[in-house]
């Protein structure tokens, strides 16, 4: 079964639209992801933005990585940008998270979740915007936004961080990539 559902969400500031789909029979509180992906978009700075976020299953994600990445197997989080950087007219791109890798590797990392998603959904807005973590300065730079993302929706390590420390994702079975 498939929800989808459309938020235009009102912050403080601006108005930003997030487009959230649910497929997989996952189980996510969509008000709490909206929340967070609010707080987020307000924190990169003047919008409107608009957002895409898909939160599936490991099936799904593997599809997608192997038919846009051209790597097999599922991960956790896959990005989308709608249009080379610069972002024009706030029009982010798409976000796929795979909810039940995302389990996994909260339960690893040893948090929830709710954190995990926090974290998957910082490292792809990053890369919405432009950023990778090819280069150490690159992902300097990276895990700055990052911070700044998380630090909005009560904070947290980011992916690039936590890579940087040694705290290594997992691949699709759970173990250490």
């Amino acid at each position: 079964m498939s929800v989808h559902t459309v938020h235009t969400v009102h912050t403080v500031h601006t108005v930003h639209t997030v487009d959230i789909d649910v497929h997989g029979g996952v189980d996510v509180d969509e008000a709490r992801v909206e929340a967070v992906l609010a707080s987020m978009l307000d924190a990169l700075g003047p919008g409107p933005f608009e957002l895409s976020v898909v939160l599936t299953d490991d099936a799904e994600i593997a599809s997608l990585n192997a038919t846009w990445r051209d790597t097999p197997g599922a991960t956790d989080v896959l990005s989308f940008p709608q249009q080379d950087t610069p972002v024009v007219d706030g029009l982010l791109g798409d976000v796929v998270v795979s909810v039940p890798y995302a389990a996994r590797q909260a339960e690893a990392v040893g948090h929830g979740l709710d954190a995990e998603l926090r974290v998957l959904f910082a490292h792809a807005i990053a890369h919405l915007v432009g950023h990778d973590h090819d280069t150490d300065a690159a992902s300097d730079a990276m895990a700055a936004l990052e911070a700044v993302l998380l630090d909005a929706t009560g904070g947290g390590a980011g992916l690039v961080s936590r890579a940087a420390h040694g705290v290594a994702p997992l691949d699709a079975e759970g173990r250490a990539r």
